[in-house]
């Protein structure tokens, strides 16, 4: 679990960039 935590949190945080950015270019 110690080393799977990171990568899980890594992954989502990356997927939660993605999706902002994506708005951000959808809605300007």
């Amino acid at each position: 679990a110690t080393f799977y935590f990171p990568v899980v949190t890594s992954i989502v945080i990356s997927i939660v960039l993605s999706a902002i950015f994506y708005f951000i270019g959808r809605f300007r």
